[in-house]
């Protein structure tokens, strides 16, 4: 499959709402940025979420792309109270969207997580996943899928973070954890956070032409 990456927090330019015609879909990923203090990147690229919504374009989203595509479908992006980090336990809801997005992963479901905003679930959607910390998690809107944890994430990710960027990480909390609880539960959750990569990521990709 051709992909194109664009980094536009390097200035690399994102295509225009008009110009998405002959793209059969779009990810978002995450970043330091804050959907509550927009730059003019991020308001194109909500205007773009908004255009693959008129053209049926599919569009996916992790954390702050979960929170641009919330905020392009009519949501809301605001500060949590308490910073999210590490692993955390997400529920499934008991709707028809999350029994088909989710219908192959274990009960027990964890996720890596690095955020501190947190988005509303936007009218027309449906939430899939919740969270203790952090109620909203995951919602769908027709072919677009928006997370706020990091699914996308590899070990060798989930180490950086852990322990080369220690001097970023929030005060230890019941929301937050330190870098050796997150390397100490690793292998356990690493292994059914790609349980629940390999049930998305597949669901997703059935709509893209």
């Amino acid at each position: 499959m051709r992909y194109e990456i664009i980094r536009p927090n390097q200035g690399e330019e994102i295509p225009a709402p008009g110009d998405i015609s002959n793209i059969s879909g779009l990810c978002f990923c995450g970043g330091a940025e804050s959907v509550t203090e927009p730059t003019p990147w991020m308001m194109e690229e909500i205007r773009l979420i908004q255009e693959a919504g008129r053209n049926g374009t599919p569009v996916i989203g992790h954390c702050l792309g979960g929170q641009l595509i919330s905020k392009a479908l009519g949501g809301s992006v605001r500060r949590q109270q308490n910073e999210e980090f590490g692993w955390s336990r997400l529920y499934k809801d008991d709707n028809d969207a999350s029994k088909r997005w989710l219908k192959n992963t274990p009960e027990e479901l964890f996720a890596m997580q690095w955020h501190k905003d947190t988005f509303t679930i936007p009218a027309g959607a449906t939430r899939i996943l919740a969270g203790r910390n952090c109620a909203n998690q995951a919602f769908v809107y027709g072919n677009m899928l928006a997370m706020q944890f990091h699914v996308e994430a590899d070990r060798e990710t989930i180490g950086s973070w852990a322990l080369d960027l220690a001097e970023l990480h929030p005060s230890a909390s019941e929301s937050a954890q330190t870098g050796k609880e997150i390397m100490d539960s690793l292998e356990r959750y690493y292994c059914i956070s790609k349980q629940l990569a390999n049930q998305l990521y597949p669901t997703w990709l059935e709509y893209i032409n």
